[in-house]
This record gives structure tokens, sequence and C-alpha cells, in this order.
């Protein structure tokens, strides 16, 4: 689940929902909520039962990659291999007191660390901006058709195959497993689908605002979100299920996994 469907629900809420399914918190939803200001992150981590292992604890995104790069195969769904140790969460997050100055100053690095992983993401927006650009001219399309033909290769497992047999390394060495071996559970295949169908709905909307860095510097925050949201959509489809209230993120899974479970039932895909 991600961050906005936890702080939603009340305790009776989560328990409900809890009776339902097998509610997993990866790092991503941990961090999001410990970074929150005080009042949601109360609601968070409020909505949550007292006492030991109140939700289950789902291994990051970068566990799976560096399985799948180390092993030559997928980790699997992520309820599969949980992190399964004994913990409390402390009774200070579920208030609206400050936090701990070490704490705090430690949510500050990792949130500098993770907003500098904007640039690299930046650069493949405007990658696919001048992709966008280069369909239009081929196709004699407008925008909107062009990042749709685009969009259909990144569901095509054949086409990731083919653009991910071309990677390789700083040093030129080829670093991933066979591309032939590489399915649609592949956290690799995944996580490449995910990134590339948030940067191109970016590329798609703000298009050339990406020239200026005046534009990228105030886009920032959203664009260190959508870093964020690339976590839960890849572990999302990598389970099978997914809990968000998104319209951009329900889509996404929709696409990726058309016969998988999206939480409320009831919204729109």
């Amino acid at each position: 689940m991600d961050k906005n469907v936890l702080q939603s629900l009340s305790p009776a809420e989560f328990r409900a929902l809890a009776s339902q399914y097998l509610l997993l918190m990866p790092d991503v939803l941990f961090f999001e909520c410990l970074k929150a200001d005080a009042t949601i992150r109360s609601r968070c981590f409020g909505a949550l039962p007292d006492g030991d292992k109140p939700i289950r604890l789902a291994h990051h995104v970068g566990y799976h990659l560096q399985y799948e790069l180390t092993h030559g195969t997928p980790l699997g769904r992520p309820d599969a291999h949980l992190i399964d140790w004994g913990y409390r969460f402390h009774e200070i997050l579920r208030g609206e007191d400050p936090l701990p100055a070490d704490v705090a100053a430690q949510i500050d690095r990792e949130s500098a660390e993770h907003e500098a992983r904007v640039r690299e993401y930046v650069e493949h927006i405007r990658l696919l901006v001048q992709r966008i650009d280069e369909v239009c001219s081929e196709h004699g399309v407008k925008r909107p058709e062009a990042a749709q033909m685009i969009r259909a290769g990144l569901a095509d497992l054949a086409t990731v195959r083919e653009y991910l047999g071309g990677s390789r390394d700083p040093s030129g060495n080829v670093w991933l497993p066979p591309v032939e071996t590489l399915g649609p559970d592949s956290a690799i295949v995944v996580h490449f689908q995910v990134t590339h169908a948030l940067a191109l709905k970016r590329a798609l909307d703000q298009g050339h605002e990406f020239d200026s860095d005046a534009s990228v510097e105030r886009m920032t925050p959203m664009l260190a979100r959508d870093l964020f949201d690339a976590d839960y959509l890849i572990l999302g489809v990598l389970q099978g299920g997914l809990a968000t209230r998104e319209l951009r993120l329900r889509r996404i899974f929709r696409w990726l996994r058309p016969e998988g479970d999206l939480w409320p039932s009831d919204a729109r895909p």
C-alpha cells in the first residue's frame, strides 16, 4: 500500500483490510511516513496495531534487482520473501512531538540523497521528450499519439528485451542476465517498464519545460515523488496487488497487470 492509503485509514479500517489481504510495508512506505509532517506521520503510524509486527515488512526494489543480477533469476513475489524479524514502532511515531534530532538529521540526509536521483530521472525524461518529437516527425502524428506508440513498446516483452540487450556497464561490459531469460515477472523488466512509463508521462505532460533548469528546479519535489511512486508500482506489479487511490498509478498498474488486484476495487483504474 502507498502512504496516501495508510494515512486515510482508521485503526478499525486497517484491521478490516488486513483481514482480507496480507498488507506489506516496503521501505518506501516507512520512509515516506517517517518524513511526513507530524500530523500525517501520526495518522500513518496511528492506523497500525500496537505491539510487535503491526504490518509485514517487504524487501525494497534494490534488493529484488540485486538478487536477480546475482542469481540470474527473479526473487519472486514480495510476499514470498518477507523480512522476518521481530520489531515494533516507537510510540513517539504515533504522536506529533518532534522526532529526536539525530533521527531528523538522518531523514534529512536520506531525503537529500533521494532528491539527488532526480537528476538522472530528468535526463531520462529529456531523452523521451526528444523521442516523442522524433516519432512525431517520422510518422506525422501529434505528441499524444507518438507517446502512445512508445508506450505500446514498453508493454511488448520482445521490445523490452531488445532494449535491455544493448545495456552495458560503464566499462562496456554486459551486466544483465541473458535477455531471453527475462520474463514479465523479472524485477529488471518491471523496473524498466515502470520507470519509462512514469518518465514518458512527464515527457508528454511537461515536454519542453525540461529544457529549462529553472523549471526543473521548480518541479524537483514533484519528480522526487515520482521516484517514490516508481518503487510502490514496481513492488505492486511484482506482487500482483497494489493499494492506491492515485489514478496515474492505478492506470500503470492495470496496464502492466490487467489481472492484478487493485484496492479500492470501486475506484477508476
